[in-house]
């Protein structure tokens, strides 16, 4: 997390409800650590963040991450309406290389340019999706 980070006011049980979503997430993603930390915007010295989630308790009310989960989550639903009927394609492509991004995989993507990386992410396929 950034020092620019903000507190938002969300609940601790919305903050459990959000964190079980991106587990499951991450987990049909089929993502490793490293590349969850990445488009949580974690670095190692928060990896402490990254183990307490499998763990029960409730997302740090820190701006940044709740926003990041919140266009992760967003950009879940657009792959899911993109790939209707290939789950498999909805579930990896966050992980395959993409000419829309220079031959780069949306994660390295997100790794490049942090949260603005993930709204370029979601910009590009509700673009797909929409038009």
């Amino acid at each position: 997390m950034t020092q620019e980070s903000r507190t938002i006011t969300q609940s601790p049980d919305e903050r459990v409800r959000i964190r079980k979503l991106i587990v499951r997430l991450f987990d049909h993603w089929g993502l490793s650590s490293s590349d969850q930390m990445v488009l949580l915007g974690l670095t190692a010295e928060h990896s402490e963040v990254l183990a307490s989630f499998r763990s029960g308790k409730p997302l740090e009310n820190d701006g940044e991450l709740l926003e990041r989960t919140r266009v992760l989550l967003m950009i879940h639903k657009t792959l899911r309406r993109l790939f209707p009927r290939n789950i498999e394609l909805a579930y990896s492509w966050m992980s395959q290389s993409n000419h829309a991004f220079n031959g780069l995989t949306p994660i390295r993507v997100v790794e490049r340019e942090g949260l603005m990386g993930l709204y370029a992410i979601d910009f590009y396929l509700n673009e797909k999706c929409y038009s």
